[in-house]
Parts: structure tokens; sequence; C-alpha cells
């Protein structure tokens, strides 16, 4: 079961991106974006490119959500992850469609996202490991803040590494199955499954 899934989950994926990168020529707002993209300092592209990969990475969560996890409340608690994560996708594919989304707009939508996300599992981040700063941490009313900032951080980190070339899914598969191969050392099963989907 779980090889079929990751197949299908797989080609869901795959058939979105090529949908977008055959035609790119037909969505004109792709087009329009992609022309300033190439006139740009940091471009890395040389001819018009698609932006809208991430589209298909959350299709395939979507679909993931129903044919990846064992459990219908590991079903649920990603379903809500999702819908957590809707301010940061909404902002980036319209940014992604050629609707500027400025700097202040993208910040917004990931800190509400973190928000979302604290309100929604009602989880922080309880420490860092670093002395001075875990003091600043064992108060909810300082934890919480510095949680959604550090979101707002490492949002914009994998943006950065994205904007300048493109490949910030290596770094997030990279990254993504560190965590897994963490979560399970530590027993964190329903986590390592939702580190493998992504």
């Amino acid at each position: 079961m779980f090889f079929h899934s990751a197949i299908l989950i797989f080609f869901v994926s795959a058939i979105v991106g090529l949908i977008f990168v055959i035609g790119r020529h037909v969505f004109p707002a792709g087009r329009r974006r992609g022309d300033g993209d190439l006139r740009s300092v940091q471009s890395a592209h040389t001819r018009v490119t698609s932006r809208l990969g991430g589209l298909a990475v959350v299709a395939a969560m979507c679909l993931g959500t129903i044919f990846w996890f064992a459990t219908i409340d590991v079903r649920l608690g990603f379903a809500k992850f999702l819908a957590t994560i809707a301010p940061m996708f909404i902002v980036g594919l319209m940014e992604d469609l050629g609707y500027f989304a400025s700097p202040r707009r993208r910040l917004t939508a990931a800190a509400a996202s973190g928000i979302l996300f604290v309100l929604v599992f009602h989880q922080w981040l309880p420490r860092v490991d670093i002395s001075f700063l875990d003091f600043a941490f064992s108060s909810a009313a300082l934890a919480i803040p510095l949680t959604i900032f550090i979101c707002v951080g490492v949002t914009h980190a994998f943006n950065l590494i994205d904007g300048v070339n493109g490949l910030a899914a290596t770094v997030a598969i990279g990254a993504a199955l560190s965590l897994a191969v963490i979560a399970h050392q530590s027993g964190l099963t329903s986590h390592r499954d939702a580190l493998l989907l992504i």
C-alpha cells in the first residue's frame, strides 16, 4: 500500500508539473512574469521558465493527505496543517502568476501561517538548546512570537534560494529527509510520514 501511494502521489505531482512546463506558453500571466524574471539581476534562467512548480507540490500533498497516512487522525492533522499554510500558498501563487506581492504582503502571509499553526496545533518551540535563548522560550508570551519569527525567517530563506536559481526543492528535500530520520529515531512516526510526503 505504501509503495502504491508513493507512486500515485509522485505521478500526480509530475503530471501537474509537466502541464505547467509544457503549457508555459498558454498561461499569459506566467509568460508576463517569466519575461520579467529574465531581466532580473539575480535571474539564473536564460528562457521563460514556469514558476508554478509549487502548485504541483501542494496538489501532491493534498492527494497524499488521503492516500499516504494510515489513520484518519493523522490525515485530519495533516489536512489542518495544509490549512495553516494557505495564506503563504495563496500569496506565493499570486506572485508566481505575475501579480506582484510586496515583501510586506509576503512577510504578513508567512506570519499569518505561523500564527494559524500555533492556534490550530497549540505548539511552539519550547526551547532551542542555546542557554541564553532558552530563558526567553520558557515563557509562552515570548516563545510564541519568537517561533513565528523563526518560521517567517526559514520560509523566506527558502524563498531566497528559490528566487536565485529555482532549486529550493533540492534543499527542501534534503532538510525533510534529514528531519524524517530524526523523527523516526525519536519514535514520531506521523511526523516522519509527513516529512516523507513533503
